[in-house]
């Protein structure tokens, strides 16, 4: 990565750092390079560092008993391991569901720059909350939606951060499986394949591998929506 200052500049939870904070970010941060599905920290690592991704996929996820729960995929110029530099606990385990190239930040000494420049912690914290807000969201989802429901409500946010436009619709740019699907949505692996296929057969969405493509965005967001 030729140019480590211009990188971080870039990401919304450095949008509010300093000149003087983005230099110090660039001599603390080392390129770090992780294959498709290797771990990258377990759950209450705290010796794990915070991670802003510049190519690829990182899931964040934990364990109840057999039954792993995501708790989100991130991807270019998103921060990983936040709350870890604003001195909350460490949250989920990470790994890299598809190949990754970031930076990474040792976790202390990123707090000590938060210390020294109020800008760069509120953006960090901003970035931290709308997850939090996010994560929220998708457990009301869960207390009070069918699972179809909640199935499409998760298409259309994946969309938003991962989707690309081709001649049917919007391409969900994640490989998936219908077990990750049941970990995003809180069900079991065969409710999301009565899901899916419910989903099919109304015509709002189709499969391509382990890929799903959004045909009709605007039906989804109704269906998604009804009481």
């Amino acid at each position: 990565m030729r140019n480590k200052a211009s990188f971080i500049r870039k990401a919304p939870a450095f949008s509010g750092a300093s000149p003087a904070s983005v230099k110090q970010l660039a001599e603390i941060a080392e390129i770090k390079r992780v294959s498709r599905r290797a771990p990258l920290w377990a759950v209450g690592d705290r010796r794990r560092g915070v991670l802003l991704i510049r190519s690829g996929i990182v899931r964040e996820s934990f364990a109840l008993g057999t039954h792993p729960v995501t708790l989100g995929f991130f991807g270019r110029n998103e921060v990983v391991g936040g709350e870890v530099a604003l001195g909350y606990p460490p949250g989920g385990a990470a790994e890299a569901y598809e190949d990754c190239v970031a930076l990474q930040f040792p976790a202390r000494a990123l707090r000590a720059i938060l210390d020294e420049d109020p800008g760069l912690g509120l953006g960090l914290a901003k970035v931290e909350i709308e997850k939090r807000l996010e994560l929220q969201q998708r457990l009301a989802m869960i207390a009070h939606r069918t699972a179809a429901q909640r199935l499409a409500s998760c298409f259309l946010q994946l969309a938003l951060r991962f989707g690309v436009r081709d001649s049917r619709g919007t391409i969900v740019n994640l490989r998936l499986t219908h077990r990750e699907m049941a970990g995003l949505i809180g069900a079991t692996r065969e409710t999301v394949s009565f899901s899916i296929t419910d989903l099919r057969q109304k015509k709002l969405i189709e499969t391509e591998g382990k890929r799903v493509v959004l045909l009709d965005p605007s039906g989804l967001t109704r269906m998604a929506s009804e009481e």
